[in-house]
């Protein structure tokens, strides 16, 4: 399931990120929506601690009230290097991890000129409003947004795996049986297999025998027919020249 995490300056912001959090749990579920992320073990490097904790984000909401950048008497808490909204931004930044800005009750974007060199990439991130009045409504529209995000990441790890398989060849090669279990044939003698091997050929031969004999046949007939001619007409002739 997908990991939302919640950016928001307390005293900017407080009153609301609670709202958004009952949001996003209830459509995400409880486990998957995180915020003050800041609340670590003492003794524990908190830089570390973030880095960590978004390695698991999908998507960062970054809730930008009216004090955002955190400007007292002193100067702004986002030009400390350890201020916990720039280390949660510029980690999200770095690691490129979808950032929407929720601009509560009418809120700006910071200006470029207000932020240090590692945030003003943040400023070109479209934001959305969210407003008391309209609460329900424009936090229906950034889940939707959330979800096309969620499901685009989706598409590309499942792109990233398929890629990180190795290629299997589909054609498996044929199993030929050991000659161990193949079963031996008994042996043919070898008169008999000349036999066998001969009876084809004296088949083919008899066939034109036959044919040649039936031949001589009709020739001896023919023969003999005459024979008996030559001497009918013989006889005739004999009597035909006899004393009248």
């Amino acid at each position: 399931m997908a990991t939302i995490v919640i950016s928001y300056r307390r005293e900017d912001s407080k009153w609301i990120a609670d709202r958004i959090f009952d949001r996003f749990e209830s459509h995400y579920g409880k486990g998957n929506v995180f915020m003050d992320i800041d609340s670590i073990p003492f003794g524990l490097d908190f830089r570390d601690h973030i880095r960590e904790t978004l390695d698991r984000c999908d998507v960062m909401v970054a809730l930008v009230g009216p004090n955002w950048i955190g400007r007292t008497r002193t100067g702004d808490h986002i030009l400390n290097e350890t201020d916990w909204v720039r280390i949660e931004v510029e980690a999200a930044l770095k690691k490129k991890i979808p950032l929407i800005p929720l601009l509560i009750d009418g809120s700006q974007m910071p200006k470029s000129d207000e932020l240090p060199d590692s945030l003003k990439n943040f400023v070109f991130r479209q934001a959305a409003a969210i407003e008391r009045e309209n609460f329900h409504a424009q936090m229906d529209k950034v889940i939707a947004s959330i979800d096309q995000h969620l499901s685009k990441l989706e598409r590309h790890k499942l792109v990233e795996h398929a890629a990180s398989q190795p290629v299997h060849s589909k054609i498996q090669k044929a199993q030929v049986p050991s000659m161990e279990k193949v079963p031996s044939l008994a042996p043919v003698p070898a008169q008999e297999q000349a036999k066998k091997s001969a009876q084809p050929q004296i088949n083919n031969a008899e066939k034109p025998k036959t044919s040649v004999r039936g031949h001589n046949s009709n020739l001896l007939v023919g023969s003999i027919v005459l024979g008996v001619a030559v001497i009918l007409m013989v006889i005739l002739a004999l009597l035909g020249s006899g004393p009248h």
